[in-house]
């Protein structure tokens, strides 16, 4: 069960340390499931096992999010897919939201599987209640200093809904790898531990499980972070993935999650990058949310210096309902990326960028766009960027940095994505076109 909470408990107590006030946007989870509901109102049981019984077997099985959406030559592919998609003639998928054009050979994520039974029981068994509140005690008295009670009924909650469906979820999965039988796993954020039960199934069902590099990976990212002590546990590494593939080779330097990196390159930014073309006519303020009081006075002075018309804000995608707080403070004239443009596109037409710590840095220095790190509290230096390390001053003139040199970019995003894909798929026994 830690493997499930871990990144939450470890998260909510660097946000008490640093005082981050920050969350994830519940409204948006809340539509979110409304939409699925909505979708699957007439899904059963029977329809469910009808869709797995069309699954065709495969040697790689993705679970993934659907709304990752970019795309690539006038059609419309999920960014983390398509590169396998474009390796192999087909992949089995687990896809994240339900999306009635998905194929035989796509189908939902655990929470949908849910939906065909309607009722799900609420009851939690005394086993595994006593194993819910010895966790919980342990979570107290190791993490207590950092934690409200707010918290641990949250992660009691969070467990007692897990334990009443993990046995109808692994009934589920374990149709699905009968019939896909696949010799890969891939799986999106498997190591934030939402799906670390998922993990644990795959490998005793014999499949190598990978996860692909999906943003910027730094010392505070906790997914990513193990002591070399806790990683000797047989019992951590059965809820880790096997491999992890990785943008470049930098990132190596700053990964402790325990599973093999193998450096495949950013098949989405390789593809834009050949395509890259910038008119460089706007200030481009990338903001996550991670401390907005320090962001809003920094826009402040930073529209002091410069026509509120030539900024424009791009709020990350959970985020986005900060658009209206920001509105409000900033005054009408500012401007705001619309949610569904793409960076790149938000990019090509950005004179400088200037963003809080995020792959966004990395992606824009390697475009040449000149780029400055927003000195949040809570991010004082995102770490290996070299020449962006020079913070943006609104108090001095704003002078051009050097673009990422080509040999920096690669270190960050590897060259030739695809046939580094082809030789990993290749080692671990699967062929591809």
């Amino acid at each position: 069960m830690w493997p499930i909470l871990r990144h939450k408990v470890l998260w909510a107590c660097c946000k008490q340390i640093e005082g981050i006030k920050f969350d994830r946007n519940p409204a948006l989870s809340a539509r979110r499931n409304e939409q699925r509901k909505q979708h699957l109102a007439e899904l059963t049981p029977q329809a469910l096992n009808d869709k797995f019984a069309r699954l065709r077997q495969n040697d790689v099985l993705i679970v993934s999010a659907a709304r990752q959406t970019e795309i690539v030559d006038g059609h419309p592919v999920n960014r983390y897919i398509w590169p396998f998609e474009e390796l192999l003639s087909i992949s089995a998928l687990v896809e994240e939201e339900p999306n009635s054009d998905v194929g035989d050979n796509r189908i939902w994520h655990e929470y949908i599987f849910d939906f065909a039974r309607k009722s799900p029981p609420q009851h939690v068994c005394q086993e595994d209640q006593q194993a819910i509140l010895g966790l919980l005690d342990w979570i107290k008295s190791t993490y207590g200093d950092w934690l409200d009670e707010s918290a641990y009924q949250s992660y009691k909650n969070q467990l007692e809904v897990t334990a009443t469906r993990l046995g109808y979820w692994k009934s589920c999965y374990q149709k699905i790898f009968a019939a896909v039988k696949p010799k890969l796993v891939i799986i999106g954020n498997a190591s934030y531990g939402n799906r670390a039960f998922l993990i644990k199934w795959a490998k005793e069902f014999g499949a190598r499980v990978a996860e692909f590099q999906h943003a910027a990976i730094h010392e505070n990212l906790t997914p990513y972070q193990y002591s070399a002590d806790t990683l000797q546990s047989d019992y951590v590494r059965d809820y880790l993935p096997d491999d992890f593939l990785m943008f470049g080779s930098y990132w190596q330097s700053v990964y402790h999650g325990g599973a093999r990196p193998v450096i495949i390159g950013h098949p989405y930014f390789q593809y834009v990058y050949k395509k890259f073309h910038r008119t460089a006519q706007e200030l481009l303020v990338c903001i996550n949310g991670f401390d907005n009081d320090y962001c809003i006075r920094y826009l402040r002075d930073l529209i002091s210096k410069f026509s509120a018309e030539n900024i424009v804000i791009r709020f990350h995608p959970s985020v986005h309902q900060l658009q209206h707080q920001y509105k409000d403070i900033l005054g009408e004239n500012i401007r705001f990326s619309a949610p569904d443009t793409s960076l790149f596109d938000d990019m090509a037409r950005a004179s400088m960028v200037i963003a809080e710590a995020s792959t966004v840095i990395y992606e824009s220095l390697a475009c040449g766009i000149p780029t400055f790190l927003i000195p949040t509290r809570q991010w004082p230096q995102l770490p290996g960027l070299g020449a962006a390390d020079m913070v943006l001053s609104v108090e001095n003139k704003i002078t051009s940095q050097q673009p990422m040199q080509n040999s920096d970019q690669f270190q960050y995003f590897g060259e030739h994505w695809q046939s580094n894909l082809a030789a990993y798929l290749t080692s671990i026994g699967i062929k591809t076109r």
